[in-house]
């Protein structure tokens, strides 16, 4: 539609909740689904919608949002509107309104994107306009979806209010947006769709499992209205002769030498022959070696392998176990479901084993794990400082 743009937003990860999870990249860039972004549900949503812009804001991982939308949307069509300027201070009060007023157009998409939602938005403007109401919520499963169609007028108001107020900047949209949704005169309409509020880690590893498990109506969720993947590898995925998937999912430019059951795989992620991935989720990038073993576990995103190393994770490897005999000893309310985590850019070496529930932090490497070759359930391996 003409005149229209998308404003997105996320809040910041909750490390209580989150631990080290996503912590170097902004919410609605959480990966979910096997192949896709938080970011890249909303952004379809609005391609179809006939959204004419997209705009991005953030006050940290500019330079990571950049090159994502980059290399996976193209260098037109969305801007990133960031809270501070380029010497990291913050903007003033009336540079702020100005930046807005002039990059926003006449009808504002206001989306807060810390969950994955999805829905037929083919009519969202039209239906808007003949609402004839000043703000529009779509409902999802009697739940208001994070998303708020509005006047730009009404949502310049709405910002003057929380610059004047000396709202923290942190949390300027966020305000913006529950007032948007609590106001008495928004109208609001039912939708068929998806949304999952993911506000733990444990939420966010059972919201993807409940994908894997419906595989067939998660499919006919994009019959109508494709949904594209940022995330995409846009190379084929190999199952080697001597690989095996039973009951998993797998995605652009994975190789598997051995087997996978009940599992997640994202884009690049390798599996060495005689390894075995059990009842688990694996992340972009992440490189396993020979005769391991993975159950019940997160990996999270690699981003490359150290020097000199073959994987991320090295051969004979055990992490995780079917049962588990204690919660984590730090965070028992989170890591109390039997899924060890192993936090970004982690190496493990030859040979050492994991228990369940236990916590693997970023960037640990070969000298954080010192002579220790087994660890048992609910412990935590910190990186060296």
């Amino acid at each position: 539609m003409k005149n229209s743009c998308a404003l997105i937003f996320s809040t910041e990860v909750d490390t209580q909740k989150f631990l080290s999870f996503g912590y170097d990249r902004p919410r609605f860039m959480f990966m979910f689904g096997g192949r896709f972004t938080y970011l890249d549900f909303y952004l379809s949503m609005m391609y179809h919608a006939g959204c004419e812009k997209n705009i991005l804001t953030a006050s940290s991982h500019i330079d990571i949002i950049h090159d994502y939308m980059e290399a996976s949307w193209g260098d037109s069509g969305w801007d990133i509107l960031p809270f501070k300027n380029e010497m990291n201070k913050d903007f003033t009060e009336k540079a702020l309104f100005a930046a807005f007023k002039q990059s926003l157009n006449n009808y504002v998409v206001l989306i807060k994107a810390d969950h994955p939602c999805y829905f037929n938005t083919r009519n969202l403007f039209e239906t808007f306009k003949k609402s004839k109401a000043k703000v529009f919520i779509p409902v999802i499963d009697n739940k208001p979806a994070p998303v708020v169609v509005v006047e730009k007028a009404y949502f310049m108001k709405k910002l003057s209010e929380k610059l004047n107020s000396k709202t923290s900047r942190d949390e300027i949209l966020q305000n913006i947006f529950t007032d948007l949704q609590e106001d008495k005169k928004s109208v609001r309409k039912d939708y068929d769709g998806f949304l999952r509020n993911i506000n733990t880690l444990d939420n966010y590893i059972k919201a993807n499992f409940e994908v894997l498990k419906n595989q067939d109506k998660w499919s006919l969720l994009f019959k109508d209205m494709p949904l594209q993947s940022g995330v995409s590898e846009r190379a084929q995925a190999v199952i080697d002769i001597n690989g095996e998937m039973i009951f998993s999912m797998i995605s652009d430019k994975c190789n598997v030498k051995g087997r996978v059951k009940g599992s997640m795989l994202f884009p690049g992620v390798q599996i060495g022959k005689g390894s075995e991935i059990i009842d688990s989720i694996i992340l972009p990038g992440v490189v396993i070696g020979e005769r391991v073993r993975i159950e019940k576990a997160l990996i999270d995103i690699s981003s490359g392998l150290p020097q000199n190393a073959k994987a991320n994770i090295s051969d004979i490897v055990q992490i995780g176990r079917s049962k588990s005999v204690k919660n984590n000893d730090k965070y028992p309310d989170l890591l109390c479901n039997g899924y060890t985590f192993v936090s970004t850019n982690v190496f493990i070496p030859k040979g050492v084993s994991i228990g369940a529930n236990c916590y693997i932090s970023p960037n640990v490497g070969r000298n954080s794990f010192g002579r220790k070759k087994n660890i048992s359930d609910g412990q935590i391996i910190a990186g060296l400082k």
